[in-house]
C-alpha cells in the first residue's frame, strides 16, 4: 500500500464514513534490536499501522474491529490474508476466523 501516509490518505475519503470495518494486520514477528526478543503485539508494525488506521476510521464515525491473529500461533513474519488464501483458506474459513477473533482497537495495550 505504500506506507502509512498513503493509507491515511485512502481511508480519509468521505465514502468510508460510518461504515463497519474489519482490519486484518500483518502477523509481524519483529524483534527488539537491544535484546533480540520478539516485540509485544502492540509494538509490531502491522498491528501499530492498523491501530493508527482504526483511529482515523473511528474519527469518521466507523464501527471498527481489528482481527486478533494470536490464535494462529507461530506463522511467518508478515503473514496476512493473502497468505491465508495462498494456503487454501476458503471464503467460509476466512469468514469463520474473522467472526470468532475480532477485538476492539486499542485493546492490546
Amino acid at each position: 500500500m505504500g506506507g502509512l501516509r498513503r493509507r491515511r490518505e485512502s481511508v480519509q475519503r468521505p465514502a468510508r464514513a460510518g461504515r463497519r470495518v474489519v482490519l486484518w494486520p500483518d502477523a509481524d514477528r519483529k524483534v527488539a534490536k537491544q535484546n533480540g526478543e520478539i516485540l509485544p503485539p502492540h509494538r509490531q508494525p502491522g498491528i501499530a499501522a492498523m491501530e493508527k488506521i482504526a483511529a482515523i476510521l473511528i474519527g469518521l464515525g466507523c464501527d471498527v474491529r481489528v482481527l486478533d491473529l494470536a490464535p494462529l500461533g507461530d506463522v511467518a513474519d508478515g503473514w496476512d490474508v493473502a497468505d491465508a488464501i495462498a494456503e487454501g483458506w476458503t471464503r467460509e474459513r476466512v469468514r469463520e476466523y474473522v467472526a470468532q477473533h475480532l477485538r476492539m482497537p486499542g485493546s492490546l495495550q
